[in-house]
């Protein structure tokens, strides 16, 4: 959000430069490329900005993370390696999944609804990390959660 912000902060500080004063003598080829060099190098800054963590639900969960899966645990987190993990939740209800990111801290959202009935449905998730993220919060329904089995395969 900071970038985008920053990002129209700068062109509108070019328009109004370019309209109102010639200071920078934007006249010319050398004005379009003195643009165009400041939209470039926001756009690298955008660009480097950018995670590359996600999330998706494991319709086929591989035999080595169904072995490591404790069914007692209503919140587990396996990890395979530095830059997969899985989110194993029990729930009685559909369950949504978002992400965000607060610094080094990657914030997976778990949300519940139509939470009917007394089964526990297992959901398996497949978390891919960016390297920048050291931490991992997992928030149900808002809630920072303690996770009550953390695994590694």
């Amino acid at each position: 959000m900071l970038t985008v912000l920053i990002f129209l902060y700068i062109i509108k500080e070019i328009i109004f430069q370019y309209l109102v004063v010639d200071k920078w003598q934007l006249k010319g080829r050398n004005g379009l490329k003195k643009i165009f060099l400041v939209f470039f190098a926001v756009f690298i800054l955008t660009a480097c900005n950018a995670s590359t963590s996600s999330i998706s639900e494991m319709e086929e969960i591989p035999n080595k993370v169904q072995e490591a899966i404790d069914e007692e645990s209503i919140l587990q987190l396996i990890n395979e390696g530095e830059d997969i993990s899985y989110i194993v939740f029990q729930s009685k209800g559909t369950v949504t999944t978002d992400l965000e990111t607060h610094g080094d801290t990657l914030i997976v959202k778990l949300d519940e609804t139509n939470q009917q009935g007394e089964v526990l449905e297992q959901h398996v998730y497949k978390l891919t990390l960016d390297p920048v993220h050291k931490a991992i919060d997992i928030h149900i329904n808002g809630k920072s959660t303690p996770i009550d089995n953390v695994t590694g395969i």
